[in-house]
């Protein structure tokens, strides 16, 4: 290699030409150098340098409503690579949450997440409630098939109404601690500002493993419920919420009609069972789904009135 070297300097001297020369066969000898090629028959072993990656921005990031229960997958809204390339972190973005109260009866509204899928396979967390154990796939036998290439790679932390706010999946293991940790602290570039009021989210720690096939962000989907399946109860609260809803107040509401609604809705109804042709009862409506902010307001509001048998009707003065 010196000899090498040495001989390029003294054929390209000094000239800025020759000086790039240069540098690009000491660049050259040095890569032969450290794949360990010692001739052109020898075969070579390629550096693994982590992964590069670009995440394609979505300008919009409209971010739905749960009511009820439902699975849905997540916004990317932020991404940052750190250790030269080997953990790569990722916020996504779930869904909004709320610091308001149902109609009915002035609980609090509070999301759940109850459970996470990693590329359609269910995740297990460790006791620490962040670190995935495994995941599994079930057959309708209830046999699991089990892959651990996650374990110990990938951390899950969620966090409820803010930054501040870490909590478990409904779904997790006996003995889990609620993560302590607050998402400013753990997000590498998040300040102080970087508070995430109202939103259900996740961030998600990737220690790059290419051997184990962690190399990317998985698809991820989660399963999330809270307390407002009355259909009343969903029609106040999208027609109050200020940023994604109406923003109306109540006294612009007709709150005795929905509370109608909330009690016609809890009624049991019969039913045959379509497989064992026998009588059965339900509740006649719940809400359990998405709303889309990205849609008009009464188009979402006729949404939720159409899945209750109902209507909205409006005074325009």
């Amino acid at each position: 290699m010196a000899s090498f070297l040495t001989a390029a300097f003294a054929a390209l001297g000094e000239s800025s030409i020759g000086g790039a020369i240069v540098r690009i066969l000491i660049a050259y000898g040095i890569s032969r150098l450290i794949n360990g090629s010692q001739n052109s028959n020898s075969p070579t072993t390629p550096i693994d340098k982590g992964v590069r990656l670009q995440l394609s921005p979505d300008t919009t990031n409209p971010i739905p409503l749960v009511y009820g229960s439902t699975y849905l997958g997540a916004k990317v809204t932020d991404g940052q690579i750190t250790d030269a390339n080997q953990t790569m972190w990722y916020c996504l973005t779930i869904a909004e949450s709320s610091d308001g109260t149902r109609l009915s009866d002035g609980a609090s509204i509070v999301n759940n997440i109850e459970e996470i899928y990693m590329n359609n396979n269910r995740v297990v967390l460790q006791s620490d409630g962040v670190t995935v154990d495994y995941v599994y796939t079930q057959d309708p036998s209830g046999t699991k098939s089990v892959d651990k290439n996650a374990n110990g790679l990938v951390k899950i932390y969620l966090f409820n109404n803010g930054s501040g706010s870490p909590v478990l999946p409904t779904d997790h293991v006996s003995g889990a601690t609620v993560p302590t940790a607050d998402a400013r602290t753990l997000m590498p570039g998040w300040t102080n500002d970087s508070r995430m009021t109202n939103l259900t989210f996740a961030l998600v720690k990737l220690t790059y493993n290419n051997s184990k096939g962690i190399t990317s962000l998985p698809t991820f989907q989660f399963k999330v419920s809270n307390n407002v399946y009355q259909p009343g109860d969903a029609i106040y609260d999208y027609l109050t919420r200020p940023i994604s809803g109406a923003g109306l107040s109540s006294t612009q509401i007709d709150t005795d009609s929905l509370t109608a609604l909330n009690t016609y809705s809890d009624q049991e109804v019969t039913y045959i069972d379509p497989i064992t042709f026998q009588p059965d009862t339900l509740i006649r409506y719940k809400i359990n789904g998405l709303i889309d902010p990205s849609k008009k307001i009464f188009d979402n509001l006729q949404q939720l009135a159409n899945a209750s048998g109902s209507f909205i009707n409006y005074d325009i003065t």
